[in-house]
């Protein structure tokens, strides 16, 4: 089974996903559940895990990639967002 992961950075906290790697994503692709400045809870994280089917295959027609060089993330930018035409 996948595992999320939460991690902390000098007070930013985050929990998130990585994705399977394919050659078109940058390293350390991911998608992202919560970013905040304080501590995620266990009721956050356990509605995100509970609702996700470890089970299936999930393919995403869209995305974005998104400049995280600031800690501060209110300070992030998106670069590109992308639509996969079927």
């Amino acid at each position: 089974m996948k595992k999320n992961e939460i991690n902390d950075s000098n007070g930013f906290f985050y929990y998130y996903h990585f994705v399977s790697k394919k050659k078109e994503l940058p390293n350390k692709a991911h998608i992202s559940f919560i970013y905040n400045l304080k501590p995620i809870s266990c009721d956050d994280v356990e509605r995100i895990y509970d609702s996700i089917d470890y089970s299936q295959n999930y393919t995403f027609d869209t995305y974005a990639i998104v400049c995280c060089k600031h800690k501060d993330y209110t300070k992030w930018y998106r670069i590109l967002d992308y639509t996969i035409n079927k």
